[in-house]
C-alpha cells in the first residue's frame, strides 16, 4: 500500500467527484487522502470516521472509486494519475446512537445529499449508495425508494430555485446498490 501510495498523483481540487453515502470514511488512509475531497455526518457527533468493523465497508467503497480493481495498480511500478475525486457522506449512525428507523431512510438519504451540496456547492458530482436494507418488502416502492426517485430527478424539498420546475432543473446520478 505505501509503494502504490509513493506513486499516486493527487487529483486536481476542481475535479468530478463520486459521494460515498455510507459508513463513513478512513479519510488518512494512504490510498484514500490523495483523492478525498470532503467527507461528513448526517450527524456531526457520529464523526466522519469509518466505523463498519474490518477495515470499514465507506473506506473500501471510496478505494473502490478512486482505484477501480487495485490489482493492475499494485503489479504495476508507474504512476498513477487520480482524475477524479470521492467524497464520504456517513449516513448510518456508529453504535452506540440509535438506529435510523426504515420511515426515515428516505429523510436521512435526502438530507445527506443536500449537506454535501451545501458544503461543497456547484461541484460536477455523482452518488453511490452502496448500502440496501431488507425493511421494505421487494414487490412495492417504499419512502426510501421515493426519495431516491426525487433525489435523481432533482425534485427534493428545496431543489426548486426561482420558478424552474423539477423537469427543467438539473439532475443527479446516484448509482444504488439493489442488495446481496
Amino acid at each position: 500500500v505505501a509503494e502504490l501510495a509513493d506513486r499516486v498523483v493527487p487529483a486536481p481540487d476542481d475535479v468530478p467527484v463520486v459521494c460515498a453515502l455510507d459508513t463513513g470514511v478512513a479519510a488518512e488512509h494512504p490510498l484514500v487522502q490523495p483523492g478525498l475531497k470532503g467527507a461528513w455526518a448526517y450527524d456531526a457527533a457520529w464523526g466522519t470516521d469509518d466505523h463498519a468493523p474490518h477495515g470499514g465497508h465507506g473506506t473500501a467503497i471510496a478505494g473502490l472509486i478512486l482505484y477501480g480493481d487495485l490489482e493492475p495498480h499494485m503489479n504495476s511500478a508507474r504512476r498513477f494519475a487520480l482524475i477524479h475525486g470521492a467524497e464520504s457522506m456517513k449516513l448510518l449512525p456508529p453504535y452506540g446512537f440509535p438506529v435510523t428507523q426504515p420511515p426515515s431512510y428516505g429523510v436521512v438519504t435526502q438530507g445527506s445529499v443536500a449537506l454535501v451540496e451545501t458544503e461543497r456547492p456547484n461541484v460536477l458530482r455523482s452518488f453511490c449508495l452502496a448500502i440496501s436494507a431488507t425493511d421494505f418488502p421487494p414487490s412495492r416502492p417504499s419512502s426510501w425508494s421515493g426519495a431516491l426517485d426525487q433525489i435523481a430527478a432533482g425534485s427534493m424539498p428545496g431543489d426548486a430555485a426561482d420558478g424552474v420546475t423539477a423537469a427543467a432543473g438539473p439532475k443527479r446520478l446516484v448509482v444504488v446498490a439493489t442488495g446481496n
